[in-house]
């Protein structure tokens, strides 16, 4: 409801607008309804000087994630998609040598949700790993965008609340059956 709201609202066709068509063409409480398309993507072959200047270029008003990802562009009939290759996260880069290439310091084995999963499990998965963002994948492997652990945490608060609610019988249903 939110989103629909935001789309009547902002009549320019920005980022955050297209952002949010791509995330409504998602059931609402999938990952792919959460995830943001706001993050930066790094093609293959390039220097960590210059993924660095990529994210120099990004604006200083928007929070990106903190993780970039390496992509290999592939051209369809219909758009460009981007297929995952790895991970990198801004701290590993300012760490290496700038003439390095970024394939060299990426994580290869890339843990992501696809964008049709329930949101619980993709709080589970972030959790598990402990990691800052969660890739999103399409079903053919492209990926779509990222979830930020902020994003998630109202997910696992309330997954949190429910589990409690039903462990001490505060839950409205369990509450119906039980007698005074």
């Amino acid at each position: 409801r939110q989103l629909h709201t935001f789309l009547k609202r902002d009549a320019a066709d920005t980022p955050a607008k297209q952002d949010v068509h791509q995330r409504l063409n998602y059931p609402e409480g999938t990952a792919g309804r959460i995830m943001t398309t706001g993050f930066v993507r790094l093609n293959t072959g390039i220097s960590i000087g210059d993924a660095l200047g990529v994210v120099r270029q990004t604006d200083p008003n928007v929070d990106i994630p903190g993780d970039l990802y390496v992509v290999e562009s592939e051209e369809t009939n219909k758009a460009s998609k981007n297929r995952l290759l790895g991970v990198v996260s801004i701290r590993d880069l300012l760490m290496c040598d700038p003439g390095q290439p970024v394939e060299e310091v990426m994580t290869t084995e890339v843990i992501s949700v696809a964008a049709g999963v329930d949101e619980e499990d993709a709080a589970a998965l972030l959790s598990k790993y402990k990691f800052t963002t969660l890739p999103v994948t399409d079903k053919d492997g492209y990926l779509v965008g990222v979830i930020p652990a902020d994003d998630l945490m109202p997910v696992v608060v309330g997954r949190l609340r429910h589990l409690y609610s039903r462990a001490v019988g505060t839950d409205a249903e369990t509450m119906e059956r039980l007698s005074p």
